[in-house]
């Protein structure tokens, strides 16, 4: 007499394993990040190291994070992705068509993150436990219901603050190249106010192209009265030293 095991056909031992990946409890996502840009034209990365940009959002405007499975198939998880000091993200490049969706890397100080529920109906590929998207119509992709009200009450806390607000930007030529103004003392208040953790403000610190930090004894007493911690400051010294 054949044992169980034995009469299982290859094919039924792949169906039945698959299925044991598709529901395993370790790959039920039931909350996926997002990131809204706190930095004015915040460039999108081709790539983990690339310079190449892609894309760019603004003040206020919101990715979905995203990570890619090593099982294949196009199966993502709702979540960042980190490599090489960058963020895998997923965009829609086009605000007014939203006919597709897009990939590509940031950098982490220029985003506060917030956590959407999964579930609302979005476009999964095969594998996906949980997606920010949504088709509308035949071609159109959009950000989902679940995304957009975690989005949209991230922003909102953002505006109420105060300490962001969207601001002009210059695209010359074409070129999504960001024009950064250096960064001081004030931006990295506002950072701090609006809840950013020291890895992402140290990690903007580190990325801006110029700083014009006060350093002296007063700013450094105004900056520790309003919460901004010793490894920030210590950071902020090191980049001011660099300069001279």
């Amino acid at each position: 007499m054949k044992t169980y095991l034995q009469v299982i056909t290859p094919i039924s031992f792949i169906i039945v394993l698959t299925g044991a990946i598709v529901t395993s409890p370790a790959m039920a996502a039931d909350r996926g990040e997002g990131g809204c840009s706190i930095t004015p034209n915040a460039p999108i990365y081709s790539n983990s190291k690339s310079n190449d940009v892609v894309g760019t959002v603004d003040v206020g405007d919101c990715v979905a994070g995203i990570t890619m499975l090593g099982w294949g198939m196009g199966a993502t998880e709702p979540r960042f992705d980190q490599e090489y000091g960058r963020v895998h993200v997923a965009f829609l490049p086009d605000k007014n068509s939203n006919a597709y969706q897009r990939q590509g890397w940031m950098n982490p100080g220029d985003l506060t993150r917030f956590t959407y529920e999964c579930g609302c109906g979005g476009t999964r590929r095969t594998g996906e436990t949980c997606s920010p998207f949504a088709s509308q119509g035949i071609l159109n992709i959009v950000f989902n219901t679940c995304f957009k009200e975690a989005r949209d009450k991230k922003k909102a806390e953002m505006l109420n603050q105060g300490t962001v607000t969207p601001a002009s930007t210059s695209k010359s030529n074409g070129n999504a190249k960001r024009a950064e103004t250096a960064l001081r003392n004030d931006d990295i208040l506002s950072l701090v106010k609006v809840g950013l953790d020291d890895k992402l403000i140290i990690s903007k610190i580190q990325a801006a192209e110029a700083t014009d930090f006060d350093l002296s004894t007063e700013g450094i007493v105004a900056l520790k009265t309003t919460g901004v911690s010793n490894a920030v400051i210590n950071t902020m010294m090191n980049r001011a030293d660099k300069k001279r």
